[in-house]
């Protein structure tokens, strides 16, 4: 299968040509399509499986105009730079992104969410901005947990559940993680979130580093 079979256009194609990235990974087969009809997706799939790029493609495929219309959440800084730079390394001039999140100054960031499509950041500092009026997502049309079962590892529950309560229904929720865990099902329990579910099963590579840990 190929990105023009999942309903990539040719320019984002070009863009991710230019990231040596030239067909789909079984996540990204399997993710893309659902996401672009509309559904919300629990999506089960190992670290380094192309998981960014499986959310990332059709928002960047679908997002026009200027205000901010998907809001990505990750679990670290580093995840949340590492996010961004793939999005944006795929997305095409008419896309705007911005990363957010603790321990500098907030102000770049405001002004950045002020002119962004995508906003990708850690859960403190969006609840910060959210809190204080400084981030709008009334046009909001996606919201992805990356490494959701890291994040509820992490202690990020409560302001996860905290943001969610600052965003407009009418969206999609785009939810990944290498595992499904318990407190993620009943998170979409308690917020009427009914995804299709997607496993993809470990490499047999991965399975042998899990078996000697």
């Amino acid at each position: 299968m190929s990105f023009k079979d999942l309903g990539i256009s040719e320019d984002i194609i070009e863009n991710l040509s230019y990231m040596e990235i030239t067909e789909p990974t079984e996540v990204q087969e399997e993710s893309v399509p659902r996401i672009l009809d509309g559904s919300d997706v629990l999506v089960e799939s190992e670290t380094g499986s192309g998981k960014t790029l499986a959310f990332g493609l059709p928002m960047i495929q679908q997002i026009s105009g200027s205000k901010v219309q998907s809001l990505v959440l990750t679990p670290t800084r580093e995840l949340a730079k590492q996010v961004e730079d793939e999005i944006s390394g795929a997305a095409t001039s008419k896309i705007n992104t911005v990363t957010i999140y603790g321990g500098v100054d907030y102000k770049p960031q405001v002004e950045g969410a002020k002119q962004a499509n995508i906003v990708v950041g850690t859960p403190g500092r969006v609840l910060d901005l959210l809190k204080q009026d400084k981030l709008n997502t009334d046009g909001l049309s996606y919201f992805v947990l990356d490494e959701a079962d890291r994040m509820l590892d992490m202690g990020f529950q409560d302001e996860l559940e905290q943001i969610i309560d600052f965003l407009p229904e009418d969206r999609q929720n785009l939810l990944f993680g290498a595992t499904i865990p318990r407190e993620l099902k009943k998170m979409c329990d308690r917020y009427s979130i009914d995804p299709e579910t997607v496993r993809i099963e470990q490499t047999e590579h991965t399975r042998n580093l899990d078996a000697n840990t």
